[in-house]
């Protein structure tokens, strides 16, 4: 038995899944793998396979729960490891008609994707400080300032140096590996339905919407009784594209969800409703709806159930919480440690960085606070 080590592997299984097709051809016939380690295992086998299909699942099931459809279609379960399922199918993948799911993988891997985000944030803002700090002493006095101690300080510039390769790789490698295990040609089908060709008259920007929803739907519906018709919205959702029209009653909701599958495209759509805007991001994934309405008639709802709204909107502002409190405590800390009686240029410009810092991260609490607290407002109207 030989085992090969590979400490990313999980980072792009479709490049793994190739990897163990390559080994059976070159008879070595997986056996297992070790997650602590990042070790597989392989066995030399007296015959070689000719082109073996490998498939690895994230999911929550049993050994014997493969589905009746991959049984028949040649699939076999050959290892499971808690959640870690390995496949083969002795067909080639050209050959095969039925494929595993991938959710669970897709689940996986954007879980770690946000973790390795916030960690990367985090070290870009804890190093911001001390490169501000280098870059207003060379404008300022021109000379670098010194290190001084002993060897320690070249263990921590190797931690350092090792977090930088680590996280930023990590972080990028699974977004790839993401965006190659979801079906993106799907989010963009959708919405080629709702955006096929479009003409505008006039365009409007609207930042930071996401930490107060509910008011981009107000405006919105605004603006189509004043004739004004939203056709698309383009440059990452802050740009808005309108045309004139008649005045009409138009419901928008502004939707936010961890996945956007075909399925929840379907089920809005079969609906009748209008997808205006999808965004394709990793931390926040949201979608605008539209749908046309005569006066006096019942106001549409994407959602009916109150409790769904009143948990819809504790994610959206815990999510937006979760991110900005810490970035905000953070810099009260630089802050209030950056103040001092005796201040010189180069005190006060980082003194207005951080106050800056401080006043946006805030904002943005604030707002996404705010929001949680009208929906449970309007949903308090439904159970008194």
């Amino acid at each position: 038995m030989i085992s090969v080590f590979r400490p990313f592997w999980s980072y792009d299984v479709n490049a793994t899944e190739n990897w163990l097709t390559y080994m059976a051809q070159q008879g070595y016939h997986f056996v297992k793998f070790n997650r602590l380690t990042r070790r597989f295992y392989f066995e030399k086998a007296g015959t070689i396979m000719q082109t073996p299909t490998y498939w690895i699942e994230h999911e929550k099931r049993g050994k014997a729960d493969l589905s009746k459809a991959l049984q028949e279609d040649g699939w076999r379960q050959i290892y499971a490891e808690r959640n870690w399922h390995v496949l083969r199918n002795e067909k080639t993948l050209h050959d095969i008609t039925t494929l595993p799911a991938r959710e669970g993988m897709i689940r996986r891997n954007d879980t770690l994707r946000k973790l390795f985000f916030i960690l990367l944030l985090a070290l870009i803002f804890t190093a911001l400080p001390p490169v501000l700090l280098l870059g207003v002493s060379l404008v300022m006095a021109g000379v670098p300032p010194s290190v001084e101690g002993g060897s320690g300080w070249l263990f921590t510039a190797l931690i350092g140096l090792s977090l930088w390769m680590y996280i930023p790789y990590s972080f990028f490698k699974l977004n790839q590996s993401v965006k190659q295990l979801e079906a993106c040609d799907v989010l963009e089908n959708k919405q080629r339905l709702s955006q096929e060709k479009y003409t505008s008259d006039f365009v409007k920007w609207r930042l930071g919407w996401i930490y107060a929803p509910d008011k981009l739907e107000k405006w919105l519906e605004a603006m189509a009784k004043q004739g004004k018709q939203l056709v698309a919205v383009r440059t990452f959702g802050i740009r808005f594209y309108f045309k004139d029209s008649r005045p009409q009653h138009i419901r928008y909701c502004v939707d936010y969800q961890k996945e956007l599958n075909r399925a929840y495209f379907d089920m809005h759509l079969g609906a009748g409703w209008r997808l205006m805007h999808a965004s394709k991001g990793f931390m926040n994934k949201w979608s605008i709806w539209s749908m046309a309405y005569e006066e006096g008639e019942e106001l549409p709802q994407l959602y009916n159930d109150t409790v769904h709204m009143l948990d819809h909107a504790k994610r959206i502002a815990f999510s937006h919480l979760f991110m900005m409190l810490p970035m905000t405590s953070m810099y009260v800390v630089l802050f209030s440690m950056q103040w001092s009686a005796d201040m010189g240029k180069m005190d006060w410009f980082m003194l207005i960085v951080f106050g800056i810092a401080v006043i946006e991260f805030a904002t943005f609490s604030l707002q996404s606070g705010l929001y949680y607290q009208r929906i449970r407002k309007r949903v308090s109207k439904f159970f008194p």
